[in-house]
């Protein structure tokens, strides 16, 4: 794979943390064709 192919690839990416702002790094995530969100993450069992 050559450095252009790779830019081709889609980002796979985990939030940490699914409070307020890990909210908004999700929305944000979700609406880019070029990201996977694969996980969150959340410490608190709140």
């Amino acid at each position: 794979m050559t450095v252009a192919d790779s830019l081709l690839q889609p980002v796979n990416l985990a939030v940490l943390g699914a409070g307020p702002i890990g909210k908004r790094h999700i929305e944000h995530v979700l609406f880019q064709p070029d990201a996977n969100l694969m996980a969150i993450v959340e410490a608190s069992s709140n």
